[in-house]
């Protein structure tokens, strides 16, 4: 309903808008849809990820704007959209049992739609309350309030306590995710010690250095990355890695 029925149906038909009639499940039919049409973009993260930024093509398009819903836009999908795109790209948050909850226009922090009052529960996880819904609905995502607006930090079952800190393991995932050797990252809490583990799919690069200089060399490598924007007693201590 979230991505659907709000930006699909009544967000044209409030502003007077003619609707695409025709789901488009690949950035190539989005691309030539667009040549003919001023339009507007409502699309996910799934598949903007796979939009080829480098595609002549789109150029020649009519876009107004991307509004993006129905999960997470990857961090770099989002630098490199905002980079290389000359209209807006607004991202969504919110779920079917909350309707529209937040949204923001750069990779900063999340803005309150205005008709959704929102605070944090005892365990730090978001609930919200607005004219769409019955009372107050809780979710499991974990925020951070700032004057500005909030960070999402991930679900709450991927929020840990170590050194009497709360800790994203999302947020571990997702800044070893940046480097050149990582194609694919799990991290997760050791079963027997208060540390976090890390399963790491390397790329092609990753393994050729793996090969070359080695499994200490690599895990250094990966930590001292992690240092520029981790806290040291959150760098993982044990480390699995596969291609």
């Amino acid at each position: 309903h979230l991505y659907g029925l709000t930006f699909r149906v009544f967000l044209p038909l409030e502003m007077g808008w003619q609707l695409g009639t025709v789901q488009l499940h690949y950035p190539e039919y989005l691309i030539a849809e667009s040549r003919h049409h001023r339009c507007i973009w409502i699309s996910s993260p799934a598949l903007l990820t796979r939009l080829n930024l480098d595609n002549a093509e789109l150029s020649h398009c009519h876009i107004e704007g991307i509004i993006s819903s129905g999960g997470a836009l990857p961090e770099l999908t989002a630098k490199a959209l905002r980079a290389k795109l000359a209209y807006p790209v607004v991202e969504i948050y919110g779920s079917t049992e909350t309707g529209v909850i937040a949204r923001r226009l750069d990779e900063q922090l999340w803005q309150p739609m205005p008709n959704s009052q929102i605070g944090l529960s005892e365990q730090g996880a978001l609930w919200v309350q607005s004219a769409w819904i019955d009372g107050r609905e809780q979710t499991a995502d974990a925020v951070e309030f700032c004057e500005q607006g909030f960070k999402l930090l991930g679900r709450i079952d991927r929020i840990v306590k170590l050194g009497d800190k709360r800790v994203s393991l999302v947020n571990i995932e997702q800044d070893l995710l940046k480097h050149a050797w990582v194609s694919d990252c799990y991290i997760a809490l050791h079963i027997q010690q208060p540390r976090p583990l890390a399963w790491v799919a390397l790329s092609e690069e990753g393994m050729e250095a793996l090969k070359q200089l080695g499994r200490k060399a690599v895990i250094s490598t990966l930590k001292n990355a992690l240092s520029l924007t981790q806290e040291k007693f959150a760098l993982p201590r044990f480390w699995r890695f596969c291609d």
